[in-house]
Formats: C-alpha cells, sequence, structure tokens
C-alpha cells in the first residue's frame, strides 16, 4: 500500500493554491521575494565591505576615531602614530584615556589578535606589548552643592558578591609584556617593570600566569584560576628579593610565598617571607588573614608577626625600615546588639631611624588599639616614641551614613618631641602641646593647635617659643586661621581671619608684629615666594634695638637699619619722627622688592635742630657762652655738618 506523509500533503496543498492565486497576489509575493533578496545581497555586501575594510592598513586608526564619538561626555580617547587593521593589529604609538580624574598613558603599543574566530565566540590575542603605562589619579574636583560622598556602610552592606562573572565570549592573551608601569606624574618613579604573562578564559575559568613581575627590589611570579560560576579564587604567588640592611652595605636574599584561596566572599590569605638560608636572626614576615570583601568587616581575623622587616624591600615608596613585633586582629561580639565587631592590637620596634627626608621612620616604637565595627573605628590608644619625645593619639572615624558624609575627630599630643627629627630642616627645639581636629563636613577640618617649644630661648634671634591657632582647613587646600598668635624669642606675631594657600603658600591677612624697639601692623595680599604683597605700618619706639632687629630680617630694609643705627648714637628722640612709617614688599618673599616712604633728610634735619638747640641751651645756662657769641656759633655749625653728614648722609 501507498503511504503519504503529511510533508508531502502539505507541500501539494501549497501548490494547489499557488495556482489558484490571484495575478494580484502573485505579484506581492514575487514583490516580496525581491525586496528579501535585495536586502540579504546588501547585507552580505555591507558585511562582506566591513570585513574586508577591517583587514585593510588604517582601519585601526579609523576604528579608533569612530570610538571617541561613542565614549559619552566626561570620556575622551586620544591615539596618535596608529598602523595596522582592525582585522590583525598593529602599532599604536601612544593612546591616551582620560576619565574625570583619572588618566592612563600607553606608549608604544604593539598587538596582534585574530578575529577570525570572532563568529564561533572566540578572541585570540597573539601578543600585547606596551613598552610603558602611566597611571595618574589626581583628587576628585569637589562637586557645588551636592558633593559625591563615598559608599556608606549600608551600601557595602547591602551590595552582594557577584555569582557570575563569566564573559561574553573566549578570549585567549597567548603573550602580554609591558616593559614600566608609572603610577603618578613623576615619570622617574617606576611602580613595576618587566611585567610579562598570558591570560586565558575558556568559558569556565579566568586563567593568568604571571611570568615576570619586578617591583622595589623584588622578582615575582604567579599563578591564578578564579573560577566564573559561584567564583572561586585560586592564587599563589612566589618572589625573590634581594635587598640592602639599612645603615650597612651588607645584602640579603629574601624569599616570599603567599597564596589565596576560597569563595570571593571569603578569601584566606597566608604570605610569608624570609631570607633565603633562613638565618635565626635575618629578616622575616608572616601573615595568616581571612579577607571578606563584601562583608562590614572586611579583615575580621588577621596575625602578622615581623622580624627585621625592611618595608621599602616590598614597596619603593616606603621608608626604610627595620620592623619587630606583632600585628593582630580579632573578632569579638558587641554585648546587646550582637554585632560583629574587630580589635586590632599593634606592638612594633623599629631598629633604624631617621628623618622622613631621607627615606625613614622617625619612630622607634609604636603601640596602638584600635576598635572597629560597621559604623566607626575608634582609636583608644596611638603611642609613638620620637627620640626621647613621643606622640600620643586618640580619635573616631565614622563611616559615612545615609545622607551623611563620613566624620573624624582626633587629639594629637606631642610630648618633647625634636621637629629635626622629622625633618632636618626644622629647628632642633623640643615641642609639646596638644593639636585638635575635627571633620564634620565632607569639604572642611576645623582644628585647635596649642604648641610649645622648650629650647626656644637657645636661640639668639628668632624662634617660636608658643603657636596657638584655631581654624580651618577645606578641600581647597586653603587654610583659614580664625585666630593667630605666634610668640618668639624676641617677637610676637598676631592675626586674624588670615588664610593660607598650600599650593602657591600664598598668605593673606592682616597680622601685627611687636618686636624690640617697634611696633608694626601688616596686610599681606596673596603674598607668596614670588608674587603678592605686604603693606606695613611701622611704628620705632627706640632706634637702637629696633635698627637690630630689623637688620637680622632676611628682607634688605639697608638705608632704614643704617639711619637708625646712625640716629641713636646721637638721640633717642628718633621715635618722634618715625610713626607709621609706610614699607611696600613686592614681588614675594623669595627676591622682595622693598620701598620705605621715609624722608630721612627731612628728619635728620630736624634731629639736628633738636639737638643744636638743646647743646645751645645747655651752653647757655651753664654761663659758657650765648646764642650770639661767635665761638658757640662755630661750634654749632661744625655740629651740624657733622650731625647731617653721618645721619642723614649728605644735605
Amino acid at each position: 500500500m501507498l503511504k503519504i506523509s503529511q510533508y508531502h500533503i502539505d507541500r501539494a496543498r501549497g501548490y494547489i493554491a499557488m495556482n489558484q492565486a490571484t495575478p494580484a497576489e502573485k505579484k506581492r509575493s514575487r514583490w516580496l521575494l525581491k525586496t528579501v533578496l535585495t536586502i540579504l545581497v546588501i547585507l552580505v555586501v555591507l558585511v562582506g565591505g566591513l570585513w574586508i575594510w577591517s583587514g585593510s592598513n588604517g582601519s585601526l586608526s579609523q576604528g579608533l576615531s569612530l570610538a571617541q564619538r561613542f565614549l559619552g561626555p566626561g570620556r575622551t580617547l586620544t591615539a596618535t602614530d596608529v598602523q595596522g587593521s582592525l582585522r590583525h593589529g598593529g602599532h599604536i604609538g601612544t593612546l591616551h584615556w582620560q576619565q574625570e580624574n583619572l588618566d592612563v598613558h600607553l606608549s608604544d603599543v604593539d598587538a596582534a589578535w585574530q578575529l577570525s574566530l570572532l563568529f564561533g565566540r572566540q578572541v585570540t590575542i597573539d601578543h600585547l606589548t606596551v613598552d610603558k603605562v602611566q597611571v595618574i589619579q589626581k583628587p576628585a574636583p569637589a562637586k557645588e552643592g551636592t558633593p559625591e560622598q563615598p559608599p556608606t556602610s549600608e551600601t557595602k552592606t547591602a551590595s552582594a558578591p557577584p555569582d557570575n562573572i563569566s564573559l561574553p565570549l573566549q578570549l585567549d592573551l597567548k603573550q602580554l609584556q609591558i616593559n614600566t608601569v608609572i603610577w603618578g606624574e613623576n615619570s622617574e618613579k617606576v611602580a613595576a617593570s618587566q611585567i610579562a604573562g598570558s591570560y586565558r578564559f575558556d568559558g569556565d575559568n579566568h586563567q593568568m600566569n604571571l611570568t615576570s613581575l619586578h617591583v622595589a627590589d623584588g622578582d615575582y611570579r604567579a599563578q591564578a584560576t578564579l573560577r566564573a560560576q559561584n567564583p572561586q579564587l585560586d592564587a599563589t604567588l612566589n618572589g625573590m628579593l634581594r635587598t640592602q640592611v639599612p645603615e650597612s652595605t651588607q645584602t640579603v636574599d629574601i624569599e616570599a610565598q603567599a597564596k589565596i584561596n576560597g569563595l570571593l566572599t571569603q578569601l584566606d590569605v597566608q604570605a610569608n617571607a624570609q631570607t633565603k638560608t633562613g638565618t635565626a636572626n635575618g629578616p622575616k614576615a608572616q601573615l595568616h588573614a581571612t579577607v571578606m570583601p563584601w562583608s562590614a568587616l572586611m579583615v575580621p581575623k588577621a596575625n602578622l608577626d615581623l622580624q627585621a622587616f625592611n618595608a621599602n624591600a616590598f614597596w619603593v615608596q616606603a621608608p626604610q625600615t627595620l620592623l619587630s613585633g606583632t600585628v593582630v586582629v580579632t573578632t569579638s561580639q558587641q554585648g546587646e546588639t550582637g554585632a560583629q565587631q574587630a580589635q586590632l592590637s599593634a606592638d612594633l620596634k623599629n631598629g633604624v631611624t631617621g628623618t622622613l627626608d631621607r627615606s625613614r621612620l622617625p619612630v622607634s616604637a609604636l603601640k596602638a588599639d584600635v576598635l572597629l565595627n560597621t559604623t566607626q573605628a575608634t582609636i583608644q590608644r596611638l603611642n609613638a616614641v620620637i627620640g626621647q619625645g613621643h606622640v600620643d593619639v586618640q580619635g573616631v572615624y565614622t563611616l559615612p551614613a545615609a545622607g551623611k558624609p563620613a566624620t573624624w575627630q582626633a587629639t594629637v599630643t606631642p610630648s618633647s618631641v625634636d621637629p629635626r627629627l622629622l625633618y632636618r630642616q626644622l629647628a632642633s627645639d623640643r615641642i609639646s602641646g596638644t593639636v585638635n581636629a575635627t571633620q564634620k563636613t565632607a569639604q572642611t577640618i576645623d582644628f585647635d593647635v596649642k604648641l610649645t617649644a622648650a629650647n626656644a630661648n637657645n636661640v639668639s634671634f628668632f624662634r617660636v617659643k608658643q603657636l596657638t591657632t584655631h581654624g580651618s582647613f577645606s578641600d581647597s587646600n586653603l587654610v583659614r586661621l580664625a585666630a593667630l598668635d605666634v610668640q618668639a624669642t624676641n617677637a610676637r606675631i598676631q592675626g586674624n581671619n588670615v588664610s593660607y594657600t598650600l599650593n602657591s603658600g600664598a598668605i593673606s591677612g592682616p597680622l601685627t608684629l611687636t618686636a624690640p624697639g617697634l611696633q608694626a601692623s601688616a596686610t599681606a595680599n596673596s603674598f607668596a615666594a614670588t608674587s603678592g604683597s605686604v603693606k606695613v605700618s611701622l611704628d620705632v619706639n627706640a632706634a637702637e634695638p629696633a635698627a637690630k632687629w630689623l637688620a637680622g630680617l632676611p628682607v634688605n630694609l639697608g638705608s632704614l637699619v643704617t639711619f637708625l643705627e646712625k640716629a641713636a648714637t646721637y638721640t633717642q628722640e628718633v621715635a618722634n619722627y618715625t610713626q607709621d612709617v609706610p614699607i611696600v614688599v613686592e614681588n614675594g618673599w623669595k627676591n622682595p622688592h622693598v620701598t620705605v616712604a621715609l624722608d630721612m633728610q627731612a628728619i635728620t634735619r630736624k634731629i639736628l635742630e633738636e639737638e643744636a638747640r638743646r647743646r645751645l641751651l645747655n651752653a647757655t645756662q651753664s654761663g659758657q657762652g650765648s646764642a650770639d657769641s661767635k665761638p658757640e656759633r662755630e661750634i654749632l655749625n661744625r655740629l651740624g655738618g657733622d650731625l647731617l653728614n653721618r645721619i642723614g648722609g649728605g644735605k
């Protein structure tokens, strides 16, 4: 028996229906068929043309130019000396990416890739070579009205860790090489170099193999596998450092290892470093910590042991140290709330101290206890020993909450601290006192300072004995001093509503000065190193001490000082003629131009007249002569000429 399938029945019905269709319906069908075929041909031509264009030399440059148009506001991408194609790769002389306060510069970029496998959702990059990468991150500008706030404790808690970090296609970077990485604007400060490795995502796992990395005095290698679904990390790092022992010509080889394992939500970190020979008294560091990146307490548990540890060997920006001691983090529950809190305790000693400008750490010992919970960190105790003095710190940092910025308060109490142990350029005085600082808004820090110097009396000219001030510091690097009182060995400076800009070093506002033999009031107008001016009104009360004090200033007041020195040898009445003397200092304090608006000739003649009358009166009263006698007049003429020449310098 003949069997007919449903497929053949449907074909027959369609054929019969087509033959029975009207001419209009047949025409529409043919038109629709032609349209579809035309669109398909156009698409094939476009795709083919695009494919051909992507393989042509110059398409890489054109593609980068097109990409700039779709970056959106606040982002720029510029490239120079571009050669090659989008399909195969090429060379880029410089590539600059800028987004708000972040700048990334790449120099001499070479890349080769294969996009032929793209339709199979695969991309292969044969090699990617970059000569230099420079990353510059600038402070984010304050947004007027509604400043941007950091993430709050609520947002940190609410954010969930990713459960899938897959890529939309498989990626194979066979060879990566970066010669130099620079962090910051100083092109001489290399953060890392000799970077080489590979990366692969096979659809299930991210695999990274770092075959070379040079940081500070160390060479490192690393391997890491990160599972895409329910992310889990398995990473190892090995390094070898050859470093010089601080304050010695001896070098030691240090081996470093680190392992990081676990889900991204809870990582177990183990690291250790010690001398290659395992010397008992040699440098050593051991760390075991639990890290929970999405928890309010990111490091709930940690134990760090150090012995003769030089931080500079691992991080080039760190000072030279020989640290020994422990840092421990433990977790407990708060009383009634049951919320978790972490306690950090540190007890460290530093075997090599020195000033910060010599890349040393001035602290010889440090003890600290810090309590951390989900809302704030409290410095219960921090004691740092510096020379024969010490600094105590207490404070509280409160995390930002919904609609409120982070706030903090700190009290710093130095006791007999020698500033010269911090920087060699500072004076060797023993500073004691208190510094209170509070930040209640995102833009302003309020401070109150009272410091005294114990040894200031040992210095001859000008050394601060006591500094008292209170004011505020804004995020625009502007310091406003509501009140200022500086007491020195032989002078006192006071001011109200004085401002100082940190970036330019410019000072503005009214100041008063009291010094031996004189008083002065001044108004500074953006007075800095090479710009700005100061207008001074000077009152001289006693010529001799005023001349000595003015002669010690770094500003050249030679003519005024000479005048006061000579006048003081003949009369102390000079104060009657040197009140409200205008002085203008321009062009900044490095190379100032000083103008003293004082008619010294006129004052000299007045002094001469007063002195001549006094001497003539004394001579008359003593009966030795009269004002009309010829001998006395000759004496007065000689005296007058001598005074005029020696005090005023001429007629």
